[in-house]
């Protein structure tokens, strides 16, 4: 079944399947999808509520659908015989549970699935028709026509939400994925928050359920006027959202088109650290921070990587970042963590610690005091890490671009704890073979500090 985490901030199985659980901006993400006053579940939804939950947990533990609703049912009973005080908000929910005709489920599922995708269709039409008018796009000055436009904006989100992911892809190729362009269109066009905010629902819900659609909308223009309006954004609470949907678009990695390299230059990056610095005790700050981390995972080699450039370029920007990534990676929490899919770096912050570290240019940013509380952390890890593990691999590349380039010389802190690690590493013939390897590596390279 769905992780408790998710259950409890009510996130639909569509998008808990993708997204990481301990991932740090989860409460942001479960907020951006979901719609943020809740309210009672009318009686005449309920049944419809039962459907989806069986629904659920069948996606979840591939069950039929009898089964699943057994296991619904003995969940249910089990809450309310030890949580008595439930009674009066599940019992109705318990007595349709009870009632549901488990016979008639597919049938149900499949005539709602279809309903979905023609009422999504048609509403995606309307956007698209608006957009396609050849008038200029823009929100209603009335207040009724705009009411009607945050509702339809609306209806688009939550059935985005409650369809599967292939019938919402088969409606977006029914028109050549125009319908996809015309919400990129609007939502280029309009600046009211209202509208924005509803649109980034949107996207943010499309990256989570599907990486064909987060590809689909990293190669359209959306990163470049997301990232363009977070450098200019004054409202704090929009620019915490149009960061969290950066965030989610670049956290796996995924390479952008050529065309977009242009925006997300060194010019970028030094923007991005100006708001870290200026929001540098709150989740701005952080939402600004996995931006960086996030977009280095696109550089493989340190000498042509733009956001190693940009931070050697405005070093007075640097503190409150690496700061920040002090801390977390010493809570072991990877800001840039969105997806349960293997990515090409475990930790992407020690993927930017380990590029700084790699140039003598860069490693000199860090103070002496920065670098020892790294070797504190490098050496918990290592030790703690099981042999094998791609982490601590990194952990041990980390280590290596310290000692090479990192003044290790001048302070040679906690040297002949380093030296026993990795001599027992190296010694111990249980270790993984790639393991041995580095902790060898390591030490023939620097017989000064660890003779043999």
């Amino acid at each position: 079944m769905a992780d408790l985490r998710c259950t409890l901030l009510c996130l639909p199985a569509s998008v808990a399947a993708r997204l990481n659980l301990e991932c740090y901006f989860i409460n942001e993400i479960s907020e951006t999808v979901l719609p943020k006053n809740v309210v009672p579940i009318p009686r005449n939804s309920i049944p419809l509520m039962v459907e989806d939950l069986i629904h659920d947990a069948q996606l979840e533990t591939e069950l039929d659908a009898e089964k699943a609703h057994h296991l619904l049912s003995l969940s249910i009973t089990s809450l309310l015989h030890r949580i008595p005080a439930l009674k009066s908000s599940l019992g109705e929910v318990f007595s349709s549970v009870m009632a549901y005709d488990v016979s008639q489920h597919s049938h149900a599922v499949a005539q709602r699935t279809a309903e979905n995708r023609k009422h999504l269709e048609q509403s995606l039409e309307v956007v698209d028709n608006e957009v396609s008018s050849g008038q200029n796009i823009g929100w209603p000055t009335s207040l009724e026509d705009a009411a009607a436009w945050i509702e339809l904006l609306s209806d688009i989100h939550n059935l985005m939400l409650s369809s599967e992911s292939h019938s919402i892809r088969e409606v977006l190729l029914s028109n050549n994925n125009h319908y996809l362009r015309s919400l990129i269109s609007y939502f280029l066009s309009v600046t009211e928050r209202q509208p924005q905010e509803m649109l980034l629902k949107i996207f943010t819900t499309l990256a989570l359920r599907d990486s064909d659609f987060l590809k689909d909308l990293l190669e359209s223009m959306l990163p470049l006027e997301i990232g363009q309006r977070l450098l200019q954004e004054q409202d704090k609470e929009l620019k915490n959202e149009l960061a969290l949907v950066l965030v989610v678009l670049l956290s796996q990695g995924e390479r952008l088109p050529a065309s977009h390299n242009a925006f997300f230059d060194q010019a970028f990056i030094v923007g991005v650290l100006r708001i870290i610095e200026q929001f540098k005790d709150d989740l701005t700050g952080d939402l600004c921070a996995a931006i960086v981390v996030a977009l280095n995972l696109l550089f493989d080699y340190p000498n042509e990587n733009t956001v190693t450039s940009a931070i050697c370029q405005e070093a007075s920007l640097t503190n409150d970042l690496f700061l920040k990534m002090f801390h977390f990676l010493n809570k072991d929490v990877d800001l840039t963590r969105v997806y349960q899919e293997k990515r090409s770096t475990p930790n992407a912050m020690l993927k930017l610690l380990i590029d700084l570290y790699s140039r003598e240019e860069t490693a000199n940013l860090f103070y002496v005091n920065d670098t020892q509380l790294l070797l504190d952390v490098v050496i918990r890890q290592i030790l703690n890490i099981k042999s094998g593990e791609e982490l601590r691999w990194e952990y041990l590349s980390l280590l290596q671009m310290i000692l090479r380039n990192g003044s290790y010389d001048e302070h040679r802190y906690k040297c002949a704890e380093i030296g026993h690690t990795l001599t027992a590493m190296k010694d111990n013939g249980e270790e993984n073979e790639a393991d041995i390897a580095m902790a060898t590596e390591i030490l023939r390279e620097f017989p000064a500090l660890f003779p043999s």
